[in-house]
């Protein structure tokens, strides 16, 4: 079900009446779900979402000692059926410091992306928004222009970092 799909529905507690799919009402029942995550968290928060998406109260669940969240919900006793989940890193990681004068241009970018600022002996990646990297450049100094026409349409993420790991940024372009 979409958020569109969720336009004009009506909870009475135990059942969901939709009267906009087409001429006669659709019904849809609540659930019981379980659920089993393998998550590298210390813990992770369930929102129950309201009708616009909105969280209400919250609860949050740690692992079980294998490592796994068990997750239950229950749609009829939250009277909802949209949920969000967050992790919590299992681990606080120690900060970084950013490169100094890093530009990246022009944003949004349609034939070349042009990366550049104190860049000595780095690694460029460039990865989508499943975090898959999709470019990969090593030992840049000073600037670097990609070549971006292939990528289709959409959010993209350039990530910098030196050979020691001590510097590192995160900046994102559009591809249009």
């Amino acid at each position: 079900v979409s958020r569109f799909q969720n336009q004009n529905m009506q909870w009475d507690g135990n059942n969901t009446l939709h009267d906009n799919w087409g001429n006669a009402p659709t019904g849809v029942q609540p659930l019981n779900l379980q659920v089993s995550l393998k998550l590298a968290a210390d813990s992770i928060r369930v929102y129950p979402l309201d009708a616009i998406g909105a969280a209400r109260d919250s609860f949050t669940i740690k692992p079980e000692s294998d490592g796994r969240f068990k997750v239950t919900i229950d749609q009829n006793e939250l009277e909802t059926l949209w949920f969000g989940i967050r992790s919590f890193p299992a681990t606080v990681a120690a900060p970084t410091i950013e490169f100094e004068n890093l530009k990246i241009y022009p944003n949004p970018a349609q034939t070349l992306l042009n990366i550049s600022g104190d860049l000595v002996d780095c690694d460029i990646t460039l990865r989508n928004l499943l975090g898959q990297a999709i470019r990969k450049y090593t030992r840049v100094n000073s600037s670097l222009t990609v070549e971006v026409t292939d990528l289709t349409k959409g959010l993209y993420f350039v990530e910098i970092s030196d050979l020691s790991g001590a510097k590192r940024s995160l900046r994102s372009f559009i591809k249009t």
